[in-house]
């Protein structure tokens, strides 16, 4: 059984806002972004959903952004907790050199996926500049191991799923996010 966590309609106010928020921010500390754009690395396949709607809500307020995507594994089957050592399956089909990069991903607990996915971008890239923006940040006892400039949400330490979250594959269509219990019915 699932229950609504965060509606559709708040998740796009968010992202809205987000979007004010991130012109902001390059504005004041990467001004070429304004003029030359910002290349959104989406972290496949939950963060797809967010990352269209975030480049578009980019775009409404004058920012052109670029897509690539990159796939990474945290998850092995249907488990609900990271492996914590995450390996990357699909990485930009083009060089990011001297790009501004904002890594966006669906959901952050320890960051292992962004630290790891940071790590990878400036050493084979080398960009211009690199930021993290998740949509949700769990509140979890464990620290995050990386920082985060842009969040959507922070959530209390439950799994979600919908609008891109999934569980073993599932569920990723729903347009809200909602709050499901992982473990099957004994």
């Amino acid at each position: 059984m699932s229950k609504l966590y965060i509606p559709r309609i708040d998740i796009d106010r968010r992202i809205y806002d987000m979007s004010e928020d991130i012109l902001k921010f390059y504005a004041r500390n990467h001004p070429p972004v304004l003029k030359e754009g910002l290349v959104i690395v989406a972290v496949l396949k939950g963060a797809a959903y967010f990352a269209v709607d975030l480049s578009r809500a980019l775009y409404s307020r004058g920012i052109l952004t670029e897509m690539e995507y990159v796939g990474i594994k945290s998850y092995k089957g249907p488990s609900t907790v990271s492996n914590n050592s995450p390996t990357m399956y699909l990485k930009p089909t083009r060089l990011l050199t001297g790009k501004h990069i904002l890594v966006v991903d669906d959901i952050a607990d320890t960051c292992q996926t962004l630290y790891f996915l940071r790590t990878e971008l400036v050493n084979l890239h080398n960009p211009a500049s690199i930021h993290s923006c998740v949509l949700l940040e769990k509140e979890t006892e464990k620290a995050c191991i990386t920082t985060i400039a842009f969040r959507g949400f922070r959530i209390a330490d439950v799994f979600v799923v919908g609008y891109g979250l999934d569980h073993d594959e599932d569920y990723r269509y729903l347009q809200h996010i909602q709050e499901i219990d992982p473990k099957p019915n004994a």
